[in-house]
């Protein structure tokens, strides 16, 4: 918390004072923090086509069952503008009513 703190205040990390000025604990933090950011790369490399898929498909599932929705609503004003007995006329103006119920 107190990294992240400092990041958004715009205070950045300063790396050496992290890193040990003990030779032997310097080169394994350094070793470490390398595995980590690559781990770290790896992941995101990763998740990233993944996510960007699941959202793509939950899009395509949207628009689907929208559509779905809207086909079902003017086939049930088709079904009561046709057990109207009206001329044809009157129909397109009843259509246009009832859609923008």
């Amino acid at each position: 918390m107190k990294y992240t703190n400092y990041i958004i205040q715009g205070q950045f990390i300063d790396i050496d004072s992290i890193i040990s000025s003990t030779p032997i604990i310097k080169e394994i933090t350094i070793i470490i923090a390398i595995v980590i950011a690559i781990i770290g790369i790896l992941l995101i490399i990763g998740i990233l086509p993944m996510s960007l898929t699941m959202d793509s498909m939950r899009s395509i599932r949207f628009k689907y069952y929208f559509l779905v929705k809207r086909m079902k609503k003017l086939h049930y004003i088709n079904d009561i503008i046709s057990s109207l007995d009206t001329p044809s006329t009157k129909q397109g103006q009843y259509k246009m009513l009832l859609l923008s119920i």
